[in-house]
C-alpha cells in the first residue's frame, strides 16, 4: 500500500471582482494541532482518543479535522459522506473552513443532495463573495472544483514542497464561464528540479504550480456537470492553505474504524468502531 501524503488544506476566497478581504480571513492553523500530530506520527488510537474528546466537547476545530480525516482516509477507512457530517457540525459550531468543506460536498452531492445553488449558499454563509459579485450558482460550482482540487493536490505534493517553518498558501484566480485559471504560489515553496530519470513526472510533482493548475483541471472534470448558461463570466480568487504532516504513515483505510454518522448526544470512537 503506498503512503500517501499527509497534508490538511483549509480554503478562503480573497479579493477580486466583488470578493471581499474579510471572506479570506483564516481561523487558527491546525498545523499543531494534536490530532494533527497524532496522525503525522501515525499515532491513529490517539488521534481518535483526542477527537471523542472533541465531538464531546462540541470542538469546532477537532469536528474539521475528523471530517478531513474521513474525507481522505487519514489514520481512518475513507468515507467521503460520513466527512460532510462533521463538516456540516463543525460549520454549525463556527468554523468558516468546515463551511467551505460542507458547500464542496453539497455540490459534489456526497452527503447530501447535490444542488450548486445550495453549494454557493452555504459558500456564502462561511464568508464568501459578502457583495454578491456572482450568483450563488456560481459560487457553489466554484467552491466545488476548489474543494475537489485541494484534495487532490493536498494527495500528490510532497512533504519537502513547503519550505521548512513557512506556510503554504495558494492563490488561484478562477473564471467559471470560461474556466480560465491562474496559480501563483508564493517563494515559500521550494520549486526542486530533479535529475533525469527519463521523465519529467518527478520534477512535476515538485512542482506546485503545475500540480495545483492539474488538480483544478481533474477537478473541473470530476465535478458534476453544470449548467454553463448559469456561470457568471467573472473571475473568482481563491486560496488554498497546505499544513503538511508526516507522511512516512501507511494507515490509510485500514487502521482504526470510525463511526459514520454523528447521534444528538454524541458517539464515542474505538479501534472496534463506534460505541455509546
Amino acid at each position: 500500500m503506498r503512503s500517501p501524503v499527509r497534508a490538511f488544506a483549509c480554503t478562503g476566497f480573497a479579493a477580486a471582482t466583488g470578493i471581499a478581504p474579510a471572506a479570506a480571513a483564516q481561523e487558527p492553523s491546525l498545523a499543531r494541532h494534536p490530532i494533527v500530530a497524532a496522525v503525522a506520527a501515525s499515532r491513529c488510537q490517539e488521534a481518535v482518543d483526542l477527537l471523542n474528546a472533541g465531538v464531546k466537547a462540541n470542538d469546532a476545530q477537532a469536528l474539521l479535522l475528523g471530517g478531513r480525516m474521513l474525507d481522505g482516509g487519514f489514520c481512518v477507512k475513507e468515507d467521503p459522506e460520513g466527512a460532510a457530517l462533521f463538516f456540516a457540525r463543525a460549520t454549525e459550531l463556527g468554523s468558516r473552513d468546515a463551511g467551505y468543506d460542507y458547500a464542496a460536498k453539497i455540490g459534489m452531492g456526497r452527503g447530501a443532495r447535490q444542488d450548486y445553488e445550495m453549494a454557493g449558499v452555504a459558500c456564502r454563509k462561511a464568508g464568501a463573495d459578502p457583495e454578491r459579485a456572482v450568483n450563488d450558482y456560481t459560487l457553489g460550482y466554484a467552491c466545488t472544483v476548489r474543494g475537489l482540487a485541494a484534495k487532490i493536490a493536498r494527495e500528490q505534493l510532497p512533504r519537502d514542497a513547503v519550505l521548512p517553518g513557512a506556510g503554504g498558501t495558494v492563490p488561484v484566480e478562477f473564471n467559471a464561464a470560461s474556466a480560465k485559471t491562474s496559480v501563483t504560489p508564493g517563494p515559500q515553496f521550494a520549486m526542486r528540479v530533479e535529475a533525469s530519470t527519463g521523465s519529467n513526472l518527478r520534477r512535476q510533482r515538485n512542482d506546485v504550480r503545475w500540480t495545483v493548475e492539474e488538480a483544478w483541471r481533474l477537478a473541473t472534470q470530476r465535478v458534476p456537470r453544470p449548467d454553463r448558461a448559469l456561470l457568471a463570466d467573472a473571475p473568482l480568487r481563491m486560496q488554498i492553505d497546505f499544513e503538511f504532516t508526516n507522511p512516512e504513515v501507511e494507515n490509510r483505510n485500514v487502521s482504526v474504524d470510525f463511526v459514520q454518522s454523528l447521534q444528538p448526544t454524541g458517539m464515542m470512537f474505538s479501534p472496534t468502531g463506534p460505541r455509546p
